[in-house]
């Protein structure tokens, strides 16, 4: 059913929860998966993983820089649409079919959007301040503007891949490029599930620097 829709996955020095990940997606019919392997120190889960394939670089480069290599290693390939992942089972099966076969049934964007109400205090409030400003900037109601998981059409993997930013500013960069182009963004209301793992995200200096990004122009 989903032999036409690419799995991407960008991780760095990854958890087993990748590999479980990964055995949950083959379970459901998932076989088209590819891992961004970004700089890890730790690559022993990488040896548990079958069936999938893995491209890796050297040194960390962030989490937007591996989503573009990603992608540059998708353009010549024939399939129709690419889902983005996180690596740690924040983004549930079910939520990652629903994305997929609202996908398979009009091929557009497709963003997943959390609900944040009963969310800590710290996150719900830095995801409204984020939506509120992007509404202000960019005149587009995102109510989840940092959610990894996201389907696009394979045509417009090389306008993707050509968007600014290495780090976790550049999934708010692509936001901003579907939105100045008046590319539609259908939202998807999937669960919220909190991560127990410790985050790559840094709260202070990738938080300042997503704000940045939202008030640029």
């Amino acid at each position: 059913m989903y032999d036409r829709i690419f799995i991407l996955i960008p991780t760095y020095n990854p958890k087993d929860k990748l590999k479980e990940l990964i055995e949950k997606l083959q379970a459901n019919n998932f076989n088209n998966i590819l891992i961004v392997n970004d700089g890890s120190e730790d690559d022993r889960v990488f040896y548990k993983i079958k069936n999938v394939k893995v491209i890796s670089y050297g040194v960390n480069r962030g989490k937007g820089y591996a989503l573009k290599y990603g992608l540059n290693y998708l353009k010549g390939i024939d399939f129709d649409g690419v889902i983005t992942v996180d690596d740690d089972l924040q983004h549930t099966i079910s939520d990652i079919e629903k994305i997929a076969k609202s996908f398979i049934s009009d091929k557009g964007v497709y963003l997943g959007t959390r609900d944040f109400k009963k969310a800590p205090t710290l996150r719900r409030k830095g995801n409204e301040i984020s939506s509120k400003l992007f509404k202000i900037f960019h005149g587009q109601n995102i109510p989840d503007t940092q959610n990894g998981l996201r389907c696009f059409p394979k045509e417009l993997i090389s306008k993707l891949y050509n968007i600014d930013g290495d780090g976790f500013e550049y999934e708010l960069n692509v936001l901003k490029y579907l939105t100045h182009s008046k590319i539609k963004v259908n939202l998807v209301d999937i669960q919220t599930v909190y991560k127990t793992s410790k985050s790559h995200f840094n709260i202070v200096r990738d938080s300042i620097k997503i704000l940045k990004c939202i008030i640029k122009k």
